[in-house]
């Protein structure tokens, strides 16, 4: 329930500061699509060249020999190259329910618990 209201709050925050940042979230196999969804919905810039954009978003999932599916994303900084902000690492696992898109789930997880979280460790 706390960490709902905390998501909440940061969500107000970031959709009432005076300037959005653009981004840039580059392609991974549709893994992205949570995560630009969720810039959108928290009134966030969405540009799909990266030269345009002040921080450049990465999806990084990886899967083991095991079928075990691992992910976290990482904010950049278009200009600088400087990593801002790293999420949580998230692990999944392809199933019945979920198919073949653990990466996406675990991209849907980061969105929804992390990533209002770490927009703000970018804002200028």
């Amino acid at each position: 329930m706390q960490a709902k209201l905390l998501i909440l709050v940061l969500s107000l925050l970031l959709g009432t500061m005076t300037h959005a940042q653009t981004y840039y979230v580059k392609e991974n196999q549709t893994y992205e699509q949570p995560i630009i969804d969720k810039l959108i919905e928290l009134n966030q810039k969405v540009t799909t060249k990266r030269e345009n954009s002040e921080y450049t978003i990465e999806c990084i999932v990886e899967k083991s020999s095991t079928e075990r599916t691992r992910g976290h994303l990482i904010i950049i900084d278009t200009k600088t190259g400087d990593i801002i902000a790293t999420s949580a690492e998230e692990k999944g696992g392809d199933n019945q329910y979920t198919g073949k898109k653990a990466g996406t789930v675990i991209m849907q997880k980061i969105a929804k618990n992390e990533l209002a979280t770490l927009l703000l460790k970018s804002k200028r």
